[in-house]
């Protein structure tokens, strides 16, 4: 079952990929040359920067959510420590990225993205694929 969703995942790229123009910008982790990666304010600047795709990265914590983050573990980016698939959703909630942002869940993110580009999404760790599939479909 996940071979075959990663066969139509790969696909699904294949084809997206031939269909894009000679000259793709992609916000990396959203801006994060300007703003923390991975979080809401990096994608809003991506978005006022007019990228035409951002890419992120997805992880499933420990109580189930998706949440949008680059690293297996938090220390790096927040004032905690530990991994993000060892933590549940309102632990993850209660860090805050080089102290001023939350960590998103992957919702929260095409939310406010709100089809103003394309996502590209990374996804991290295990159990994520069939759980990314079903929300965005």
């Amino acid at each position: 079952m996940k071979k075959n969703i990663m066969s139509i995942i790969v696909l699904m790229m294949f084809f997206f990929c031939i269909s894009l123009p000679a000259i793709t910008i992609i916000g990396h982790r959203g801006a994060c040359g300007s703003k923390p990666e991975n979080t809401l304010s990096s994608f809003a600047q991506a978005i006022a920067c007019h990228v035409d795709m951002i890419e992120f990265d997805v992880w499933k914590c420990l109580s189930g959510e998706l949440v949008v983050f680059h690293d297996s573990c938090v220390d790096r980016l927040t004032d905690g420590t530990g991994l993000v698939e060892l933590k549940t959703l309102d632990e993850l909630k209660r860090l805050t990225v080089l102290g001023c942002e939350q960590i998103p869940t992957l919702t929260e993110v095409i939310d406010f993205i709100n089809r103003r580009a394309t996502l590209y999404i990374e996804l991290k760790g295990s159990n994520t694929v069939l759980d990314v599939v079903a929300l965005i479909e």
